[in-house]
């Protein structure tokens, strides 16, 4: 979210109540509005996220598989309708869905985005590995067909999803896709999707951007908890605490926790540096691996280094911030 300049999002799957989150890290929500459709399904399997202070919105329809909503951005006053999708499994629980967005493409005459997981491809060219059948696509196509909607222009990886498999029984689909109508593009015409590598995930995470634009993210600091652990934590920590400065009690609290900051970095690089480095060295080896998975999806050497490494990731991330606070 940082590092693109999102300003609004939509989280799906989290399987998760609003408030089990908020309570693990308030920090990371500081600045953002939330809406859910926990009320129309079980544990909320649509979040959105945004700054009021770069969009206004206007939340017009809800159920268990689409949040619908009107959005004006507060820089430009400009408009557009976004629909927030995560389609049902069953072929026949989607119909309900492409019912919804043919009868409001009756009456919308503005831009219009869909952005999520449509559980179902569009052609049997979206999915590797498996077999497509007609029942499962036609019903999305006539959908498109008649809301006269298109995939957005889109960058990275093609299948958005796979089931993470050994190599031979691999399966990658494109689940996941950014489409708008015609006034949407002649209105956002220099909009594209990219899709990241999904990591650790099942599925990319993509962003929406002006593809002429250039995003450059500040690196925040993060608190980790193994610091914690540390022989010299309570010491440092304490010495820095103690100092006195000049000024209001929240200007010597800011220059207290700045301080801090760069004792803490000092303690990670000299305690905690294998741990970090390692974890980002694997990173960066899983999301090269993947970058080369697009060009290469069949590839059982890649799959099987993908697998490796994604093992050995999620043992130094719970190693590093299992307990980030």
């Amino acid at each position: 979210m940082h590092n693109n300049g999102v300003g609004l999002f939509g989280l799906l799957e989290t399987k998760l109540k609003p408030g089990t989150l908020l309570k693990k890290d308030t920090s990371i929500f500081d600045g953002w509005s939330v809406s859910t459709n926990c009320s129309w399904h079980k544990g909320g399997r649509i979040w959105v996220m945004w700054k009021p202070s770069m969009f206004d919105i206007q939340f017009l329809s809800y159920n268990a598989q689409h949040i619908h909503m009107l959005i004006q951005s507060q820089s430009d006053a400009k408009r557009f309708y976004r629909t927030i999708i995560y389609a049902h499994n069953g072929l026949n629980k989607r119909i309900e869905l492409w019912d919804f967005l043919k009868k409001f493409s009756k009456e919308c005459n503005s831009p219009w985005l869909w952005l999520g997981d449509f559980n179902t491809v569009l052609s049997p060219i979206e999915r590797l590995g498996a077999h497509t059948s007609d029942a499962e696509m036609e019903h999305f196509q006539y959908c498109v067909s008649i809301c006269c909607i298109e995939d957005m222009p889109a960058t990275g990886a093609l299948f958005s999803w796979s089931n993470k498999q050994a190599p031979l029984d691999r399966v990658y689909s494109r689940l996941d896709r950014a489409m708008g109508n015609q006034e949407w593009f002649d209105q956002f015409g220099d909009s594209v999707a990219h899709f990241h590598p999904e990591g650790l995930f099942d599925h990319c995470p993509y962003t929406i951007m002006d593809r002429n634009a250039e995003i450059v993210g500040r690196q925040s600091f993060k608190y980790f908890n193994m610091w914690g652990t540390g022989p010299t934590f309570k010491t440092v920590v304490s010495d820095a605490w103690s100092k006195h400065y000049q000024g209001t009690k929240m200007f010597r609290i800011i220059k207290k926790l700045k301080a801090l900051k760069h004792i803490l970095k000092a303690l990670n690089k000299e305690c905690f540096s294998d741990i970090k480095n390692n974890t980002s060295i694997a990173s960066l080896s899983l999301e090269n691996i993947q970058k080369a998975l697009v060009n290469n999806p069949s590839d059982i050497d890649l799959l099987q280094q993908e697998l490796d490494l994604a093992h050995d990731l999620k043992d130094l991330i719970i190693a590093r911030d299992s307990f980030l606070i």
